[in-house]
């Protein structure tokens, strides 16, 4: 997953399939969802447990962080530090998501430059990748709720389509409806 997916499910759609609680993000479909945009995650709420389908900000702020302009925010976490970076840890730890989608962007290295390759699964059918959350509070009352996604290789028959397309590997979940990753 490298820097832009595709999020063409309609609220309702996503409602059902994950299972969710609560009142629908109201957000366009997007071919080209990109870092610093708001786009749906699935992810527990804090106070009650359930699940609910919410509008966040890819680019992960850490609650900790000190200003809202210029700091950085990572939009991948990679699977081997996840746990122990201080960037990530808490959230990895309490505040995991999904992201639906239904096909990300990988770009190949081409003479003239680098060309995107949409990558989907053959059946067509959506697919969700792992993520963690954060809220930061700003002055006053603003809340900012921010995502990363997190950056395992690929698994499944694509394993060799994402392979080729990226030495990192696309981090998408087998089944959007094993929800087991978010907390």
């Amino acid at each position: 997953m490298c820097g832009r997916y595709v999020q063409t499910m309609p609220a309702d759609a996503m409602r059902e399939l994950f299972r969710t609680a609560g009142p629908l993000p109201n957000l366009a479909p997007s071919w080209n969802v990109a870092p610093a945009l708001s786009a749906p995650v699935v992810r527990r709420h804090p106070g009650t447990g359930d699940r609910h389908l919410d509008p966040l900000r890819w680019g992960l702020r850490p609650r900790w962080a000190k200003v809202e302009k210029g700091a950085r925010e990572p939009i991948n976490a990679r699977a081997e530090t996840v746990a122990a970076n201080g960037m990530f840890r808490r959230a990895y730890a309490e505040r995991r998501c999904l992201m639906p989608a239904v096909a990300f962007y990988e770009w190949r290295a081409l003479d003239g430059g680098k060309r995107p390759m949409a990558i989907a699964p053959a059946s067509g059918e959506a697919m969700a990748f792992a993520g963690l959350w954060e809220s930061w509070r700003g002055e006053g009352d603003e809340v900012v709720r921010t995502f990363a996604a997190r950056r395992p290789g690929c698994p499944g028959a694509g394993a060799r389509t994402c392979r080729r397309a990226s030495t990192r590997g696309c981090g998408a979940r087998r089944s959007p409806t094993n929800t087991a990753w978010s907390r």
